[in-house]
């Protein structure tokens, strides 16, 4: 299908989100695998290596370890994270404009700004999490403001605070449509999970801990770990690919933006990336 650049109703949102998944499923799927990787990776690490740490050491070395390696596996998901939706990203703004998005072409376009995008997804996230703990409205209520800012700093080579306020600005007036769209979304990744977590469960829930295996080794661990990432793989671009639309969707609206429009910004940005 081509990718719209037109206004949509909510409903079309949504059919148009699961409508490019399907048709584009195997580039959409290969980029978060391929980067969910290193969460993988660092899921079945981290309890082995904390396994490992000499509990002789008077406690010391293992609250260094204890530290270390959770602030290791943030750093990794952040990473994985920010290149993961930046290629995704990347790949339905070379749809939008009629080429054809692979998967090492979408991570060469954001490879030279994971750092930016990081620091803009760490800091969104900081300020959502901070407002959740301030009787959680404050934090609906910043998660809709920046529910496109990603795609701001992506498309518009935007750091942080002009990200938020660019997401702001576009989100002002839709914040009830994107909440449907955020509560969909989170519903239908939540099931998910649920499904994979209770087949882990009925499979390897009752396997006994060998003794002296550590339970990183064990088969319900990996299963579990696997079972994460295979949810994440499959299910988790289509957050990012709903995101990419409601941002075009709110700019088409906003500011009768165009192709020719897109086209150029993304040139421009191109071009500033390989300077």
């Amino acid at each position: 299908m081509a990718v719209p650049l037109r206004q949509l109703s909510t409903a079309e949102l949504l059919s148009s989100t699961v409508s490019l998944y399907v048709e584009h499923a195997g580039l959409f799927v290969g980029i978060a695998a391929l980067a969910s990787l290193g969460n993988l990776a660092m899921s079945l690490f981290i309890p082995q290596a904390a396994s490992l740490v000499p509990r002789s050491s008077g406690g010391c070395l293992s609250a260094i370890a204890m530290l270390l390696l959770p602030l290791l596996g943030a750093v990794v998901g952040l990473a994985v994270a920010a290149l993961t939706q930046g290629a995704t990203l990347a790949a339905i703004a070379e749809m939008m404009l009629g080429g054809r998005a692979t998967v090492a072409g979408s991570f060469a376009r954001t490879r030279n700004r994971i750092v930016e995008l990081m620091v803009v997804m760490f800091v969104l996230g900081i300020g959502t999490a901070i407002g959740f703990v301030l009787l959680i409205v404050p934090g609906v209520i910043l998660l809709l403001m920046w529910a496109v800012a990603l795609p701001a700093a992506v498309f518009e080579g935007m750091l942080f605070s002009e990200a938020a306020s660019r997401s702001s600005e576009l989100t002002s007036g839709h914040r009830g449509r994107i909440a449907l769209l955020v509560v969909a979304g989170s519903v239908v990744y939540l099931l998910v999970s649920f499904i994979a977590h209770m087949v882990v469960l009925a499979v390897w829930g009752a396997d006994p801990v060998p003794q002296g295996i550590p339970d990183a080794l064990t088969a319900r661990h990996v299963a579990s770990a696997v079972s994460n990432y295979l949810v994440g793989s499959v299910v988790g671009p289509l957050a990012t690919i709903g995101t990419s639309l409601l941002y075009f969707d709110l700019r088409v609206r906003k500011e009768e933006y165009t192709v020719e429009r897109l086209a150029a910004d993304w040139t421009s940005d191109l071009d500033t990336a390989s300077s």
